[in-house]
């Protein structure tokens, strides 16, 4: 059963673990950008009806690991910052295309002929 707090719970933890991944591999600001974004493509389609708790997860998610990253490498914002809006930019793009996917494969964007 899919509940509201999971949406959010799910969001945060893919988020960030995505974010923390990215840390340890060694990628440009592209890859860091791919990697945090694609998560959410299927996490949209699965909870694809609460899309709105979903996205406010997303950006718990992003803003605990700026956290964690400013107690590890003190305040580096001016670099990390914008790839990491970008990333949350293109999360909330897959998202919400797997929220419209979701409805499209259950019928809801049905032709209107």
């Amino acid at each position: 059963m899919q509940n509201q707090w999971l949406a959010y719970g799910c969001a945060a933890s893919l988020i960030f673990l995505a974010a923390l991944c990215a840390s340890f591999l060694p990628l440009s600001y592209q890859g860091v950008i791919i990697l945090m974004g694609l998560p959410s493509l299927f996490g949209g389609y699965y909870f694809s009806t609460f899309a709105v708790q979903y996205t406010w997860g997303t950006l718990l998610g992003v803003a605990l690991y700026m956290g964690l990253e400013f107690m590890m490498y003190g305040p580096i914002y001016q670099i990390s910052g914008p790839v990491y809006a970008a990333g949350f930019v293109l999360a909330l793009a897959c998202c919400l295309s797997g929220v419209w996917f979701a409805n499209w494969k259950k019928g809801r964007y049905a032709s209107t002929r």
